[in-house]
């Protein structure tokens, strides 16, 4: 069965400006019989890094006290929408600086324009710009973080997805690390990042660029299958054991490298709490799975992982109220060593499973060129909320939902020139569950 990863990325990318999501509501129930024991603190907070939103530093500290100790590590993405925003970081830096984790970037190799390819980044023709973003990091006092080009590249949801040009991809890597490395002051640390499983890219080693260019060899986890998941505990077997899955961690080890997961979290899409569940045609996850959470904070301890970065937003979000089992086994697992939890019966827990769907409509102004985008979210439960409509994570805008629809707008003014792929994720309640749309893809011409 091939794995999909996280974001939307998982589904097969539909071009077309409008994508309607078939409609998927029924109740699913927590068996008494898969309850998760509480464990005591299993990993150590020295690995442990967050995802918390685009320069959401509040969200990582408040995580981090919950936990009872601060993560070593907070992630951030640069936006690339073009060359001038991926190589300008100075409002990430500014979010960032003194807030005391050590920082990891992931770092757009391509922005969303497909005039560029990895074939002339291969030549050194793009190498100017990553001169300029590492003299921007080194500037603000970033210079020794770690840097993700071009992650996920096994997949086809970015604008670098590899599959077919491994030699290309490995002479444009090599190109980069050169240029950034080129910088006074520049002590950056690079993580080469597949995501996990068989994404039809054929042998991960040939897309590898030699361990003169690589400090990490990582993968990203989430726990979620395309129409069956058959339950936390075979789930994580198939995690060890598939092709491309956490075996990955025996190649760093021939490389000499250590092994880090830039990304690990819950799984989008309809889940029972770590019990099997099927649904023709969409992604089904574990749901709220504290049995996966131990397995892979199990699993860190280990391996030795160096750093393991939880992707906590969207759907993988945890807090009191959002996925709670998994947030109490996060906190027990990545606390402070003398943390203990008291195990206590946790009744049966229904969830209504969720579809979103977004829609895309571009309406021209009555003068020159201008034009408004507009955004509509609609989710099959008839809810109230909020909905992110996202571009590579990015949030564009967002939908307030009443009775389960909502719209957002932008004007050209707000979308520059480009590609466009984008989702909408709605955020559950504990009377539902969240659920992320298909993608979309538009162009927005001059």
């Amino acid at each position: 069965m091939a794995r999909t990863p996280q974001w939307m990325r998982r589904s097969a990318v539909a071009a077309a400006v409008s994508i309607v999501a078939l409609v998927a509501s029924e109740i699913l129930t927590l068996p008494q019989g898969l309850q998760p024991q509480a464990s005591a603190s299993v990993a150590p907070s020295s690995v442990f890094g967050l995802y918390d939103g685009g320069g959401n530093v509040g969200g990582v500290t408040a995580l981090g006290q919950s936990m009872g100790s601060q993560p070593a590590y907070a992630m951030d993405f640069l936006d690339g929408s073009s060359w001038q925003t991926i190589d300008n970081p100075s409002w990430w830096i500014s979010q960032w600086n003194g807030a005391g984790y050590s920082m990891i970037w992931g770092i757009p190799i391509l922005p969303n324009n497909t005039s560029y390819s990895l074939a002339q980044g291969a030549t050194g023709a793009y190498n100017q710009y990553f001169v300029t973003l590492a003299q921007a990091f080194v500037a603000g006092g970033q210079g020794s973080s770690i840097m993700r080009p071009g992650w996920e590249f096994n997949g086809g949801w970015y604008p670098w997805g590899a599959k077919g040009q491994a030699a290309t991809f490995v002479a444009y890597w090599q190109q980069i690390v050169t240029a950034m490395r080129s910088v006074p002051g520049a002590n950056f640390k690079f993580e080469w990042n597949p995501t996990l499983g068989d994404q039809g890219a054929g042998d991960l080693a040939t897309y590898y660029p030699g361990n003169s260019y690589v400090d990490y060899v990582g993968a990203d986890v989430y726990d979620q299958q395309w129409a069956n998941y058959p339950g936390a505990a075979a789930e994580f077997t198939q995690l060890q054991t598939e092709t491309y899955g956490l075996k990955l961690s025996s190649f760093a080890g021939q490389q000499g490298k250590p092994v880090t997961l830039p990304e690990w979290g819950l799984g989008q899409g309809a889940g029972n709490n770590g019990a099997p569940i099927s649904i023709s045609g969409q992604e089904v996850s574990g749901g709220d799975d504290p049995i996966f959470i131990n397995d892979m904070a199990q699993w860190i301890a280990t391996n030795h992982v160096f750093e393991a970065t939880y992707f906590d937003f969207s759907f993988s979000a945890l807090s009191a109220t959002l996925n709670p089992n998994s947030y109490k086994a996060l906190l027990s697992d990545f606390g402070p060593s003398s943390t203990t939890t008291t195990t206590t019966t946790t009744p049966p827990l229904s969830i209504v499973a969720t579809t979103t769907s977004l829609t895309v409509n571009r309406s021209s102004a009555r003068y020159g060129k201008e034009g408004t985008t507009k955004f509509t979210v609609a989710v099959s439960h008839s809810a109230s909320g909020s909905a992110l409509v996202l571009n590579g994570g990015k949030t564009l805008c967002t939908a307030t939902i009443t009775s389960g629809t909502g719209t957002c707008s932008l004007s050209s003014t707000e979308l520059s020139v480009g590609s466009y792929v984008i989702d909408a994720q709605f955020m559950g309640s504990s009377s539902f569950s969240g659920s992320t749309s298909s993608q979309v893809i538009f162009i927005v011409k001059s």
